[in-house]
């Protein structure tokens, strides 16, 4: 699925495409090595794209969106 990312005044913005009636899961963590995802949030699907405003770390940090299946 594909991620959009844009930093402006210290709020990072990432938005995704969605299916309406899904349901998503944003996840982070600071280190690709590490096996653990943090989960963010959850986010339901509207059939539009979805966009959510964090703070911006100056760490590096990654990101994962993904379906959740019932």
């Amino acid at each position: 699925m594909p991620v959009a990312g844009t930093l402006t005044n210290s709020l990072l913005s990432i938005a995704f495409p969605t299916l309406l009636g899904l349901t998503y899961q944003v996840r982070s963590k600071t280190d690709l090595s590490d096996p653990t995802w943090a989960t963010l949030t959850n986010v339901a699907g509207t059939g539009t794209a979805q966009s959510l405003l964090l703070d911006f770390q100056s760490t590096a940090r990654f990101y994962r969106v993904s379906r959740i299946c019932d």
